[in-house]
């Protein structure tokens, strides 16, 4: 008999759409960790402007073909959690990446923990879904070499021409990130090996009315700023990161702006909730796309955990 494929919850959907929260109330009753599938929470210092929930180090670690992954507490529960602050804000960190550390933690974890993993990033979730093996090439000099001396929307436009859809789905900082641009340009170049399912998976996606998640996305943008949200960006450029591609992903550009004298207190207010409930449009486009393939089992991420749904489950994970 053939070996049974691990298995892995996976709630994604919108920002603001009760992710996280939903996760960590699902994992005290199922004995799961964690893995964060949120490609900004990956990042040292990047706290409020992501709504990063509080970590706090358990001194366990991993080794991830080189890196190093630390486990924490997530926010006030005892539910562990994986993928988070991995990298620094001068430091790239990529969808290979993501999935050899994603497949280090499976590979440790899931014999002793079920694990869920969490997070809106679509092209990760895509990756865990359906198995993505990205292969191995000897890198194109002469197309580097060219690419190198273009400006980043010249960059934007030559992928837009070879590969609409990965300009789409990538993060407002992947698309202002020239080293990001160069590699997702190289890569629709290749012909990579076809995806072989290395999970089974569940994926959980809220069940929700677009103008609720949206007025939660104002009240989020506002409470951001009241926790210091303009404070975390200030300390971040005396640390010597305000070149970070970081600081130009959504609100850490509209608060660099409005640190630049170029944006009020309240234009800076304003755009960052445009931009999130932007970034919102484009998840929901990605996940419910009928060409993506998903099977969303919609639940009420707002509310605790159903009884059927956490026994279903118990039950999914034991057969």
């Amino acid at each position: 008999m053939a070996a049974q494929l691990p298995k892995l919850i996976i709630v994604a959907g919108p920002t603001a759409s009760g992710k996280t929260s939903f996760a960590l109330a699902l994992a005290q009753h199922l004995n799961a960790e964690l893995i964060n599938a949120d490609s900004r929470q990956v990042v040292s210092g990047l706290d409020i402007g992501t709504n990063k929930e509080s970590l706090t180090a358990t001194g366990k670690t991993l080794d991830s073909d080189g890196r190093i992954l630390r486990q924490f507490t997530v926010d006030d529960s005892q539910t562990r959690g994986w993928l988070y602050n991995i990298v620094s804000p001068d430091q790239k960190y990529d969808l290979q990446q993501f999935i050899t550390d994603a497949e280090s933690v499976i590979g440790s974890v899931a014999a002793e923990h079920n694990l869920i993993v969490c997070g809106g990033t679509g092209l990760y979730i895509d990756a865990l879904v359906k198995g993505y093996r990205l292969a191995d090439a000897v890198p194109d000099t002469g197309l580097r070499k060219r690419l190198s001396g273009l400006n980043v929307s010249e960059l934007q436009n030559e992928l837009k021409t070879v590969d609409p859809q990965a300009l789409a789905a990538s993060n407002d900082s992947d698309r202002v990130n020239p080293v990001r641009l160069i590699r997702l340009i190289e890569k629709a170049g290749k012909t990579e090996l076809p995806p072989a399912a290395k999970y089974q998976t569940v994926l959980l996606y809220p069940d929700y009315n677009r103008d609720d998640l949206f007025r939660t996305i104002e009240t989020r943008a506002e409470k951001m700023f009241e926790q210091g949200f303009v404070s975390e960006v200030e300390r971040l450029v005396s640390e010597g990161y305000a070149d970070s591609p970081y600081l130009q992903g959504i609100g850490y550009r509209q608060v660099m702006s409005y640190l630049a004298g170029d944006l009020s207190y309240d234009e800076m207010r304003e755009q960052t909730a445009v931009a999130h409930r932007q970034y919102a449009t484009r998840q929901i486009t990605w996940f419910e796309s009928a060409g993506r393939g998903y099977k969303l089992r919609r639940v009420q991420f707002t509310m605790a955990p159903e009884r059927y749904l956490i026994s279903e489950l118990k039950q999914w994970f034991d057969e």
